[in-house]
This record gives structure tokens, C-alpha cells and sequence, in this order.
């Protein structure tokens, strides 16, 4: 904990890479991702995480990598790998993430708000596109179980997508009630220097949860003065 307060306390925001190893920290499920920054790096990492793969933008300031087409998933072999390197390198520098793909599933979403009076509070719900479309989220304050994780699930619309739909199989409620629960600890642990966390998507299928990518902005240490004043 006072590892990562230390860290967060001059307001800093933490890429990817950080982020993810931050809530591994905490229990919470994630991919891992490697860091390379040329063309041999990236084929190391690929071999090492075992394609297909995953390949990132790792752009220092780049907030939302997708925006950009900083994202390439499902690169099958090496030859794919170094094109699509060449051709991301081109256009937002050498740095990037490689992942292992993670099975499809049910994409969640998990994040962090500071609210003036109850401090803060953690969003949790559907994500990738539908956290920009339905809004299909519930509030709680940090920190909860997973018995809590479940009712929340439950007042939302779009539920049944877990169970499954149209021969998709069920997802592993219990997989993301588990993992959202230890968010909420580090939510708790934490909330008193992070200004906000999002956490989009957590992907959900009948084998778990994961997370596979993250932000997290650290609180100024003024902000936390001020507010406690």
C-alpha cells in the first residue's frame, strides 16, 4: 500500500503497464503484458506470451490507445506481428505492449470517481462499447464482497448477457464478483490518492475474469490538503 501511495501521491498517471501490475498487487486478475520498443523486443515478447497476441501503443500521454487504432488484436504468427509493428511504429513511435489474447467473453467494467461527500466510489458494470452506450452501471462505496458484487449485478439490464444468449455460453459470475470485490479493496486502500481509475474492459468467460487494460490517475497530494481542510 505505501508503495503505490508513495507513487501516486504527486498526481501521476499510470500507463498501462503500471496500472495492471498495481491491481496484480492487490489479488486482481490481469494479463500480463511485456514492454518492447523495436522490432526484435516485439517478436521476443510475442514468442514469450505465445501468439496470437495482442499489440499496444505504449505512446507516453496516449490515454486511450483504441481512439488512435492503437490496438491490434488477434496477430497470428511473426510475420503479421513485424508488419503490424512496422506500420503502428509509423504512426505513434517505437514503445508498445504485447499480450496474450484472452478467450471471449463478456466485457465489464470496473472504475473509480471521487465524489465530494462519500469520497471514493466505485463504478462497476457492462463496458468495451456498451459503457458508452447503455450505461448499464451500478455505484458502491469501497469496500464490498462479492455477495455485493452479485446484487449489483442483478438490478442491471443487461444481466441475462452473463448467463448467455443466442448459444453463447454462460460467463463466470463468481470469476468477476471475486475480482471486483478485490478492486474495491484496493479502491479503499488507495482512494485517498487516486482522483480515478478505469478499468475497461474486464473480460469475463466460462474460464474467468481478467482484466486487460487500465488507467489509473493518481490525487495530487494539494488536492488531498485542501479537501481535508
Amino acid at each position: 500500500v505505501e508503495l503505490w501511495k508513495n507513487r501516486l501521491r504527486s498526481g501521476a498517471t499510470l500507463g498501462e503497464l503500471d496500472a495492471l501490475q498495481l491491481m496484480s498487487d492487490f489479488g486482481v486478475a490481469t494479463t500480463a503484458p511485456i514492454a518492447a520498443a523495436d522490432e526484435s523486443s516485439v517478436v521476443a515478447a510475442a514468442q514469450q506470451c505465445g501468439f496470437p497476441v495482442v499489440l499496444k501503443t505504449a505512446k507516453p500521454g496516449l490515454l486511450h490507445k483504441s481512439d488512435q487504432a492503437g490496438v491490434i488484436v488477434g496477430i497470428a504468427d511473426e510475420q503479421q506481428l513485424r508488419h503490424m509493428y512496422a506500420l503502428m511504429r509509423g504512426r505513434l513511435g517505437d514503445a508498445v505492449l504485447v499480450a496474450p489474447v484472452i478467450d471471449a467473453g463478456v466485457e465489464m467494467i470496473l472504475g473509480l470517481k471521487r465524489d465530494p461527500q462519500f469520497g471514493p466510489v466505485v463504478l462497476l458494470g457492462f463496458g468495451g462499447i456498451l459503457a458508452e452506450t447503455i450505461k448499464d452501471v451500478q455505484f458502491a462505496l469501497p469496500p464490498f464482497d462479492a455477495a455485493h458484487v452479485r446484487r449489483c449485478l442483478d438490478r442491471m439490464k443487461l444481466r441475462p448477457l452473463l448467463d448467455g444468449v443466442r448459444g453463447a455460453p454462460a460467463v463466470s459470475i463468481d470469476a468477476f464478483c471475486e475480482l471486483a470485490a478485490r478492486f474495491s479493496v484496493l479502491a479503499h486502500a488507495l482512494g485517498d490518492v487516486l482522483s480515478e481509475v478505469d478499468v475497461n474492459p474486464v473480460i469475463v468467460n466460462e474460464d474467468g475474469a481478467t482484466a486487460v487494460d487500465a488507467l489509473l490517475i493518481g490525487r495530487d497530494r494539494r488536492e488531498s490538503e485542501r479537501a481535508e481542510t
